[in-house]
C-alpha cells in the first residue's frame, strides 16, 4: 500500500512542478531533428540524460533545506559528500529520480497497451506549459527557451526535451487515473471487509478519572485503590460525573469524556472494551501499583464503525497494488548507470 501512495505522490509532485503517445523526437531551436538517446527506458518509451538531470535537480530541490540541515554542502559535489557508508548523496538523491522515472515509464507502458492517449485538453494543457516556459525565458532577457532552461535546471534540456517530459508524465498520470477508475468495489465487497476487521474499523466513547496516591500525593496508594473501586461501581454516566464532581467540583463531563477512540490490542482497556463483554454502562479500573495510579473507565458507547476510514478507499488500494505488482512483471526499464554516473552532482 505505501508503494502505491508513493506511485501517486510521485506523479502528483512532477505536475506540480511542470504540469505519450510515443516517444518525441529532440528538436533544437534551430530546427533541426535528432533522436533522442534515453538512459532510463522502457520498450516504447523513455527519458535522455538531460531529462534525468532535470528529474534530478526537481528532487534535490525538493529536499534543499533539508539537506542543508543534515549538513551538506551546496558548494561542494554530493558525490563527494557521504550519505552512508555505502552510498554519496548523489547517489542516494539520483535513486529517488530513477524510482520515479521507473513508475513514469511503467505507466506509459500500460497506457500504450490499455489504448489510453492524450486527448486535445492534455496535449493543450502541454502546449500551454511550452509557451510559458518560452515567455518566462523571453521576459527573463534569454534569446532561446534552451538558455533559460539551462540557467534554471543546470542541466542542458532543451525546450524539446522538456516538452517530451511533461508529455510522458502527462500521460504517465493519466493512465494513473483511468487505472484508479476502473476499479470497482462492491457494497458485498465493503461489508465483508467491515465484518472481518471490525475492531480496526471501529471507534468507542467512555469516560475517564484517574486517582494518585503514594508519597507524592495527598493520599495513600491504598485510599486511591480504595476511591478508584467505589467509582468503579457507577452504572450509569450521571453516577460517574456526579461522583468524579464531588472530588473535583470544577470538572465537567466533556474534561472525562473521550470519543471515537480507535481499538489497540497493546492497550488493556481497549481490549476490554472492544470485546463482547463490555457493555455501555460497566466500568474497567487499570491498576499500576509501581506507581501508584489507578484509572477508572467507563463505556459510554460500544464500538461504532468509524466514518472517517473509507473501506472502499481500503480495498481500492489493495486492488491497485495487485495490478501494479503485474505490472512491474510486465515492463521492464533498463537503467544506464554508467551514463547516470555522467550527470553532475
Amino acid at each position: 500500500m505505501k508503494k502505491i501512495l508513493t506511485i501517486a505522490l510521485s506523479i502528483f509532485l512532477i505536475f506540480t512542478l511542470a504540469a505519450c503517445t510515443g516517444t518525441v523526437q529532440n528538436t533544437n531551436e534551430s530546427g533541426s531533428a535528432e533522436p533522442p538517446v534515453h538512459i532510463v527506458y522502457s520498450d516504447n518509451f523513455g527519458f535522455t540524460k538531460n531529462e534525468m538531470t532535470y528529474l534530478y535537480q526537481y528532487v534535490y530541490d525538493q529536499g534543499a533545506s533539508y539537506l542543508t540541515l543534515m549538513g551538506l554542502d551546496p558548494q561542494t559535489s554530493l558525490k563527494e559528500q557521504a550519505y552512508d557508508e555505502n552510498q554519496s548523496w548523489f547517489d542516494y538523491l539520483m535513486d529517488q529520480a530513477i524510482y520515479y522515472a521507473e513508475d513514469f515509464l511503467i505507466f506509459c507502458e500500460e497506457a500504450k497497451k490499455r489504448g489510453i492517449q492524450l486527448d486535445e485538453n492534455d496535449l493543450s494543457n502541454v502546449s500551454a506549459e511550452i509557451a510559458s516556459i518560452q515567455d518566462d525565458a523571453k521576459n527573463a532577457g534569454y534569446k532561446t527557451a534552451d538558455e533559460y532552461l539551462k540557467a534554471i535546471y543546470g542541466s542542458n534540456l532543451t525546450i524539446a526535451e522538456y516538452e517530451s517530459f511533461i508529455t510522458k508524465t502527462t500521460l504517465a498520470y493519466k493512465a494513473y487515473a483511468v487505472i484508479l477508475s476502473d476499479i470497482e468495489i462492491s457494497e458485498d465487497e465493503i461489508e465483508a471487509y467491515y465484518l472481518d476487521n471490525a475492531n480496526q474499523l471501529s471507534v468507542i466513547d467512555y469516560l475517564v478519572y484517574q486517582f494518585k496516591g503514594g508519597h507524592d500525593s495527598d493520599m495513600s496508594t491504598a485510599l486511591a485503590l480504595e476511591k478508584a473501586e467505589l467509582l468503579g461501581l457507577a452504572v450509569t454516566e450521571a453516577e460517574f460525573h456526579e461522583a468524579v464532581k464531588k472530588m473535583d467540583a470544577e470538572l465537567t463531563i466533556e474534561d472525562i469524556e473521550y470519543n471515537s477512540i480507535p481499538y489497540d490490542e497493546n492497550d488493556a482497556f481497549l481490549t476490554w472494551a472492544f470485546s463482547e463483554d463490555a457493555k455501555v454502562g460497566a466500568t474497567y479500573v487499570s491498576s499500576n501499583l509501581d506507581d501508584g495510579i489507578f484509572t477508572v473507565y467507563m463505556l459510554k458507547k460500544q464500538p461504532y464503525r468509524d466514518e472517517s476510514i473509507l473501506v472502499e478507499d481500503i480495498l481500492t488500494q489493495q486492488v491497485y497494488e495487485t495490478l501494479y505488482a503485474d505490472m512491474l512483471l510486465n515492463y521492464y526499464v533498463t537503467i544506464q548507470y554508467e551514463r547516470i554516473n555522467e550527470i553532475e552532482g
